[in-house]
């Protein structure tokens, strides 16, 4: 900053309003994740919930990329980590990853 020698940086969002972002459209699956859904035996409830109860990742985010912001949330289901990423559209947010997992659901 010109008018500080302070160090300045950028706060995170947080956790609650991460949540009201995702939950600003109808929530969707897509097919990558759906496979990588039933590759680990998950239900869609499970999935449609988690960022509920999860904590954002602010390091693995892209809260900034145009068009379409990247978020990807750190959570439990069933006392297993998971994180999941959630695409915000102009329309609806889609979940498009689960990880880790070891399926061979493709890109």
């Amino acid at each position: 900053s010109t008018l500080s020698e302070k160090l300045k940086k950028t706060v995170p969002l947080p956790d609650a309003d991460v949540r009201a972002i995702i939950e600003s459209h109808e929530l969707r699956i897509i097919k990558k994740a759906a496979c990588q859904q039933d590759c680990l035996g998950l239900t869609e409830q499970e999935i449609l919930d988690f960022h509920k109860t999860a904590s954002f990742d602010v390091a693995n985010s892209s809260p900034r990329q145009h068009p379409n912001p990247r978020y990807v949330m750190r959570g439990k289901i069933r006392n297993t980590d998971y994180q999941i990423t959630y695409i915000i559209g102009e329309n609806r947010t889609r979940i498009s990853d689960i990880s880790p997992n070891a399926c061979n659901c493709g890109d």
